[in-house]
């Protein structure tokens, strides 16, 4: 094989914030969280759906967790949904929680900052889904549908009556006025009340839903009201994951288009929004802008909560304090355990290096513990040893790196222009195969050939005899060989739509299935929707005629979009796995895997996986496809996955979903 080049290219690497010792492991929140709490000393606590708490007494500093047996003296079962600060030194951990009773009418209450746990009870059983806490007083609600009210910082409560007698109403957020009279309660299901007198009585407001100021695209999506607030004179609310602002006076929603997310301070004299490039801005009371951070944050998924004049964030892994010209950062470590076995490893050099995202683990074996080696911009998720070169690749950027242990740098790396040399080491034996693995089943079906005078003879078949019934007994070695290059091939190439061949017939054939799928979503007002269908549209309320527009022009689809569309993956989750695979042996004993494995196959499995000798890359390898598709006789793929309509529609459908998303939907 060729040299390899390293290009001029050098990732610096940052130094962790703050200096945590090497062998200080992450703190990684596990089990889903919603809220979080700070204290008035700025403390942040925070509770998951798996049991657990977590606590730092500052950002930056390091965190620790909460043994839950010091909570109860009986094991803790269901999960927390908040845990909430209501003085100094007064928590309170609610959600779905049962004791031994099962019973589901109590919360877990601290007076002395967590040192000790009691059960106090609320009423009747409930998952308490909404929560809101000011100044010593409580509300909340859950699946009873009733208004739990405390007035003594949760040590005694009241029920109150539901807001609808009758129905099924169940609360999601809550939000008071600083004169503790005026509230509101949103819904799971569209439905927005104001209390002017502590819940006595109720007054319906319109939701931006009921007002139309955005399309549910189908009825399957609640229309839930994920948060509401107050702050000066207005109301914002968050639906189905919408922001919109209006005067409290009179309701009339704008669609704040560019804000994922927001929170006001507790004095409502400030509304601080997280925008879309991920910065934050301040507003005061009459809802003009104060200031704007520089800076953004760089975590994917979120949470927030507002302290006085700081907007508090919280991610998996990462916490941020942002307020006027302060911008503070800081990745969460904790010293309460040590750094774990990696699950990736990989021995070079006579060291052992691991993986734990974006973290290169080394082993000390003076001391007998694995240690952070240094920190990179992406999370690993292969790495091999070519050519005496550790390397890993970047599944984003679809590029290799090396480590320059001189420096602790990243170096660009390129694989040889052609990793197969199929004069000195020929294939020798061709498998197809392909399965599907789910909860109660496993099946395998594959055909192996072996070469005998320069063609591949069928020799072994594994499975029904129906399977593969067209693909020939016998498979020309140049054929097999092409395979081969045109995988090799692959790794250099950019898709471009003029690689899928469309013809004004393909077109045709496609405004025909549109027509046909929005007449059935009509008649069947969305009932035939199936999870693993491979034309999954986005609802049935939809521009049908937009994806025949976005058809007829096709052929102007950039290169960049192309690529995007056919090295994606479904993302439906589902507890069954189909796979195909085609294997290649050389003579020299090394394997060439080709695999795809998903809920939903796309347009000709693609994107494929390969795997040769652990070098590995993906690709959406259409060239790749369609030979198979050739050699097999239209038998290895499914007729859908073999259909220009599919490779039309994952096109469509995805230039559509990006419409829905922007803000031309507001």
């Amino acid at each position: 094989m060729k040299s390899v080049i390293l290009s001029l290219l050098t990732f610096i690497i940052v130094q962790q914030a703050f200096s945590q010792d090497k062998f200080t492991p992450r703190l990684y929140i596990y089990g889903g969280f919603d809220a979080f709490g700070v204290s008035p000393s700025e403390e942040i606590w925070t509770a998951t759906n798996a049991g657990k708490v977590f606590y730092t007494n500052q950002i930056g500093k390091l965190w620790h967790s909460v043994d839950t047996d010091d909570i109860a003296s009986t094991p803790i079962k269901g999960h927390f949904e908040r845990l909430s600060f209501l003085s100094r030194d007064t928590l309170m951990l609610s959600g779905h929680i049962y004791g031994k009773d099962s019973k589901t009418d109590f919360v877990y209450w601290s007076g002395d900052h967590g040192k000790t746990w009691e059960k106090i009870k609320f009423g009747e059983d409930s998952w308490i889904d909404a929560l809101y806490a000011h100044k010593g007083k409580i509300w909340m609600s859950g699946s009873s549908q009733l208004i739990y009210y405390s007035s003594d910082y949760g040590r005694t409560w009241k029920a109150l009556d539901k807001i609808e007698k009758t129905g099924n109403l169940r609360v999601s957020t809550i939000h008071f006025a600083l004169n503790q009279r005026t509230g509101l309660f949103g819904s799971f299901g569209n439905v927005l009340y104001r209390t002017p007198d502590n819940c006595k009585t109720w007054e319906k407001l319109p939701t931006p839903l009921d007002q139309g100021k955005y399309k549910r695209i189908s009825k399957y999506e609640r229309p839930e009201i994920n948060k509401i607030r107050m702050f000066g004179d207005f109301y914002v609310i968050k639906q189905q994951d919408r922001i919109f602002i209006s005067k409290a006076k009179r309701i009339e929603w704008k669609y704040l288009s560019n804000v994922l997310d927001f929170e006001a301070n507790p004095a409502q004299t400030k509304l601080f929004a997280v925008r879309k490039d991920r910065k934050i801005v301040c507003f005061d009371a009459s809802f003009k802008r104060q200031w704007e951070s520089l800076q953004a944050i760089d975590s994917e998924s979120f949470i927030v909560n507002a302290q006085t004049n700081h907007l508090f964030i919280l991610g998996n892994n990462k916490a941020y304090k942002v307020g006027n010209n302060t911008f503070t950062s800081s990745e969460l470590f904790t010293p309460d355990t040590e750094i774990q076995k990696p699950y990736k490893r990989i021995t070079y050099k006579g060291e052992q290096f691991g993986f734990w995202g974006r973290d290169i683990i080394c082993f000390d074996k003076t001391v007998d513990k694995w240690y952070r080696y240094m920190t990179i911009p992406f999370a690993v998720r292969h790495a091999f040893v070519f050519e005496e070169q550790l390397v890993l690749y970047d599944y984003k950027s679809r590029k290799y790196f090396t480590i320059d242990q001189s420096n602790e740098t990243l170096q660009e790396y390129f694989l040889p222009k052609q990793l197969f040399d199929l004069v000195r080491n020929p294939v020798v034996k061709f498998q197809l195969a392909q399965g599907s693995q789910g909860c109660f089943h496993s099946e395998l079906k594959s055909k192996t050939y072996i070469l005998k005078n320069k063609e591949f003879v069928l020799t072994q078949q594994q499975t029904t005899p129906k399977y593969l019934r067209k693909t020939p007994a016998k498979i020309g070695v140049d054929v097999v060989h092409k395979l081969v290059k045109i995988i090799d091939q692959a790794r250099h190439e950019q898709l471009s739509i003029g690689d899928f061949g469309f013809t004004a017939k393909d077109i045709k054939q496609f405004h025909k299935f549109i027509d046909q799928r929005a007449h059935q979503m009509k008649t069947s007002n969305g009932e035939h929707i199936r999870i693993r269908d491979p034309f999954l549209f986005p609802g049935e309320n939809i521009d049908f005629d937009a994806y025949k527009n976005i058809a007829d022009t096709i052929n102007k689809v950039s290169p960049k979009l192309v690529n995007e569309v056919f090295f994606s993956r479904s993302g439906i989750y589902s507890t069954t796995t189909d796979w195909s695979q085609v294997k290649f042996v050389f003579q020299d004993s090394t394997t060439l895997i080709i695999s795809n494995r998903g809920d939903i196959p796309g347009y000709l499995y693609a994107p494929w996986k390969v795997d040769y000798e652990q070098v590995f890359f993906e690709s959406p390898a259409i060239k790749f496809g369609e030979l198979l598709d050739q050699v097999t006789r239209g038998d290895f793929f499914e007729k859908v996955s073999r259909s220009k309509t599919l490779a039309l529609f994952q096109l469509t459908n995805t230039i559509y979903r990006q419409y829905l998303r922007s803000d031309q939907n507001k």
